[in-house]
């Protein structure tokens, strides 16, 4: 039997008070009532558990025929300093390692992002960063390539359930505007509206 996402949890971003969802988030919904659940011929698996220091523990497996991933999550945080720290080992071989500090900046958080490879030595890394407020959640990410850095960002503002978004990326090599996407919508407690136009098509 399939089972539909909770109402409550396709529509919550419904009162002023909440600040607007990410730009990555918006048309969440919908595409949550439609995918969600429907993996036909895909088996999936999630276990979640939190100990009593904190740490919290998922542990997800996907089969789709003869493949199988899995992964193991770990996250501990610290509640005087506001510090995260999140462990993830995958069946790819890869660790991806993440430490968030918040900012001076009341709503404002800093996270350090690294990905190991152990069987190639290959490290990514990646900066990334957040500011929320009342009406405005705004992202600004790089990635570490001292070769020419790409610049991702993203900003939504929302008053009374309307939202309005803007995402982008600058390749700092190339010099040249890669993504430049917009959206506008409405968030209600029975409907989710959204219209988007991506790299100006």
């Amino acid at each position: 039997m399939i089972r539909r996402p909770p109402i409550s949890t396709l529509f919550p971003y419904t009162t002023l008070s909440d600040l607007p969802p990410q730009y990555s988030d918006l048309g969440k919904a919908a595409n949550d009532l439609f995918k969600k659940g429907y993996g036909y011929g895909v088996l999936k698996c999630d276990i979640k558990t939190k100990a009593e220091n904190g740490t919290e523990f998922s542990i997800s497996g996907t089969k789709n025929g003869a493949q199988i991933d899995g992964s193991l999550e770990t996250k501990l945080a610290c509640s005087d300093s506001g510090a995260t720290l999140k462990t993830t080992l995958s069946t790819n071989a890869t660790v991806n390692l993440e430490a968030g500090l918040p900012s001076p900046v009341d709503g404002g958080k800093f996270t350090l992002c690294t990905a190991i490879a152990p069987n190639t030595g290959k490290i990514n890394g990646a900066l990334k960063s957040s500011f929320k407020r009342e009406y405005i959640n705004m992202t600004m990410d790089s990635d570490l390539n001292l070769a020419g850095p790409v610049i991702q960002g993203t900003a939504v503002s929302g008053y009374e359930g309307f939202v309005a978004g803007h995402a982008f990326a600058f390749d700092t090599a190339k010099k040249a505007l890669t993504k430049n996407n917009l959206a506008l919508g409405y968030i209600g407690k029975d409907i989710q509206t959204l219209m988007t136009c991506n790299d100006q098509t």
